[in-house]
Parts: structure tokens; C-alpha cells; sequence
């Protein structure tokens, strides 16, 4: 159950707006309280949904302690039990957020991310240059993984030092936090739908398009497509970026940009804008060389799109069940942070990198990784089952009710 915080807060009127997960699997629908019945008889049809998130508690009327105001600490990860008699129990799954090891490795990487485009600025070969570029790549594979548990609220358990490490984080990818922290969450609505169905094709599908696509992925382009993104939230008004996305699919980026919520806009700007200064303070200070610095992140667009989907690659059509834990060199999965038990991690969101593995191998057998990425080469194959229907975007539309 919810920890009462201790020490017992002062009455207060206020309402503490929390995002909260609710996991469960197969749940009875009759069971669930009045504020989420009706949101979770929409979902009744997907069996493994297994992450609704709620914008506000607000909305569904959390637990209060004993003098009525709302529980300001909320841990990030716990679960939902439903009892006929009972009110809603909100119980830890037991699995405690690495808060020290993730601060230190996200300060780590960023110590590391200056050194590296300081030296490679200061090498006088193209070749040393190309070596640092590539070990660069590398590192900041760890960084996207610290970012990604960041967007789920799992790298930290407290909510402030959660958004403050994901902006490190975000620093050097670079992109800023509040967009990514937003935009993230419809790959798990879209996943393996026909919207994100990148390794698939269908009859009346533009086979040129479907392989140029997808062999764009593997090369490198998509990489590029997120700090635009940024861009064009940070310096776009919104009647533009309505017009030019509204017609977007909604399992695209795109989509969300020109639906975006005004405070994610104006915390993205806010974002950006320090993100430059704090790139421009750093340019001037260690007089770093754009061509070096474009060669880091040329690697690192490569390495990291490159791996984007072999999680998803020819997985089974549904969005939740739609990935691969995958075997990987025991150093590789550790740098990767867990990255490759991906199927672990659609299934339980909410629970952070470090605990993946100990969520058990499924029932899926485990592919290696090298092995399923060389036969991502082999091009997309023709699709043999349609696609499963996405999960609904509530945070979305009770962030736009509020606004």
C-alpha cells in the first residue's frame, strides 16, 4: 500500500498532481472503483495491456491520509490489487530504483561525453579521431538507456531528480527531456501496429518505400529526426506546427508535436534554450571543433539507430508482447544496461533497467543478438497477421482537459 510519508503532512486544500501507473493484467473491469471503470472498460479487449498511466490523481480520487490531503510522495513503481470489498491497494512490486548507482552513472557518462569531444577536438590524426568517435558511439548508448528509464520515471524515485538526470541525460544526446519524457510513450501505444510496422509489408504497400525506409533505420537517419523534432517544437508557434502536423499518424512523433501540451512546449523551450547555452559555453571554453564533434555524433547516429528496432524486428503482432529478450556478451548487455531484455521491459514499464533480467527469460526462447541483427539486413518480409489495435492515449487527452 501507499507508504504513509513520514511525517504526516499539514492540512492542506491543495491537490497534489501526481502521474501515476497503474499495472495489472486481466483485471475484472466490474471491479475497478467509479473514477476507473469507464477508462478501463475501453481496454477490456487488449488481455495484455499491462501500463494505463493517469495524468492527474485528481481524477481518480487517490487514498488520503488521515487529514485529507493527498500523499505528496508517490512511489513510482507499485501495482494494483482490485477487491470486491476493498478499496483500490496500491502495493510495491519490490523492486527499489537504483537511485545512487544511476546518479553516479548518469554524472559518469557526462564527465566522460566532455572528455571525449574535448580530446577528440585536440588529436591531430583522423584515424585517432575516428577511434574516439566510435568509442563515443558507445558511450552515449549507455546515455540513451539512462535517458529511456528516465522517460518511464524510473531512474529516480523522487520526481524532481528523476526530471533533473533525464535533462543531464538529455544534454548529450541531445534532445531535451520534456519532449522525450512526452513523445516517448507511443511507441508503447503503437508497437507492432501497422503504424510502426517498419520490418513488414503488406500486398498494397510501396515496396521501394518499405525498404528505403527501413534501411534508413539501419543507416543511421532517424537519429538526426529527434533534435530537429526539438527544434521545431522550441522555435515553432503552435498554429504552425498545428498545420503542418495535425494530419500526422499518431504512432509518428509528428502527431504529437502539434498536440503537444502548452507547459511541455514551454518547458521544451526552456530546455532547449539552456541546452544551447550550457553546448555554447562548453564550445568556448574547451574549444571543441565542429567537425570533430560531427563525427562523434555521426557514430553515434549509426550505432544508435542502427539498434532502434532489433528488439521488435519480426516479433509477434502486439503491442505489448511485440519484442525479444535477446542473449548478448555479457559486457554488451551491461553497457546497454539491460537494453536487450526489451519484452521484460514492455511488459513491466514501470520497472527500472536494473531488474530486468530477474524478471525471468519468458516464454519466448532468447535469440542472440548479433544473430537477429544481421538478419534485419535480410530486408522487411511480407506481413502474415494484421495488426493489433493501439492503446489509447489518456495521459494525453486528460492533459488537454485540464488545459
Amino acid at each position: 500500500m501507499i507508504g504513509v510519508p513520514n511525517a504526516a503532512p499539514k492540512a492542506n486544500p491543495t491537490v497534489y498532481e501526481h502521474r501515476v501507473q497503474l499495472v495489472y493484467r486481466h483485471t475484472n473491469v466490474e471491479l475497478a472503483p467509479p473514477c476507473l471503470s469507464s477508462r478501463l472498460t475501453r481496454f477490456e479487449n487488449h488481455s495484455n495491456l499491462v501500463s494505463y498511466r493517469a495524468a492527474h490523481v485528481r481524477k481518480c480520487h487517490p487514498a488520503k491520509d488521515q487529514s485529507g490531503t493527498f500523499f505528496r510522495s508517490v512511489p513510482r513503481t507499485f501495482s494494483m490489487s482490485l477487491h470486491e470489498s476493498a478499496p483500490v491497494v496500491w502495493t510495491p512490486l519490490g523492486l527499489p530504483i537504483p537511485n545512487r548507482l544511476n546518479i553516479v552513472l548518469v554524472l559518469t557518462v557526462s564527465a566522460a561525453a566532455i572528455g571525449m569531444l574535448t580530446w577528440v577536438s585536440h588529436v591531430g590524426s583522423w584515424w585517432a579521431a575516428l577511434g574516439i568517435a566510435v568509442l563515443f558511439s558507445y558511450l552515449m548508448l549507455t546515455n540513451y538507456a539512462l535517458l529511456h528509464d528516465a522517460t518511464h520515471e524510473t531512474l529516480h524515485d523522487d520526481r524532481r531528480a528523476n526530471r533533473a538526470l533525464g535533462f543531464i541525460a538529455g544534454l548529450w544526446f541531445p534532445v531535451p527531456f520534456s519532449m522525450i519524457h512526452f513523445t516517448h510513450r507511443s511507441h508503447h501505444r503503437f508497437n507492432r501496429t501497422d503504424a510502426e510496422m517498419f520490418d513488414c509489408y503488406y500486398p498494397t504497400d510501396n515496396r521501394f518505400l518499405k525498404y528505403f525506409q527501413w534501411f534508413s533505420i539501419l543507416g543511421g537517419l532517424f537519429w538526426p529526426l529527434v533534435p530537429i523534432g526539438a527544434l521545431l517544437i522550441t522555435f515553432f508557434p503552435r498554429s504552425i506546427r498545428t498545420r503542418l502536423f495535425s494530419s500526422a499518424s499518431p504512432s509518428r512523433g509528428l502527431y504529437y508535436m502539434a498536440r503537444i501540451p502548452d507547459g511541455v512546449v514551454r518547458r521544451t523551450r526552456l530546455e532547449t534554450i539552456a541546452m544551447i547555452i550550457v553546448w555554447s559555453l562548453m564550445w568556448w571554453l574547451l574549444a571543441w571543433r565542429w567537425e570533430m564533434v560531427l563525427l562523434c555524433y555521426a557514430c553515434f547516429a549509426v550505432n544508435w539507430s542502427t539498434r532502434q528496432y532489433i528488439t521488435h524486428a519480426f516479433t509477434p503482432r502486439d503491442v505489448v508482447d511485440g519484442a525479444f529478450n535477446l542473449r548478448h556478451f555479457r559486457w554488451m548487455d551491461w553497457l546497454l544496461l539491460h537494453g536487450p531484455w526489451d519484452l521484460n521491459h514492455h511488459r513491466h514499464p514501470d520497472v527500472s533497467w536494473y531488474h530486468l533480467p530477474s524478471l525471468g527469460e519468458g516464454d519466448v526462447p532468447r535469440r542472440h543478438y548479433i544473430s537477429q541483427y544481421l538478419r534485419q539486413w535480410r530486408g522487411p518480409v511480407p506481413a502474415d497477421t494484421p495488426g493489433p489495435t493501439p492503446i489509447r492515449d489518456e495521459l494525453l487527452e486528460d492533459l488537454q482537459d485540464l488545459e
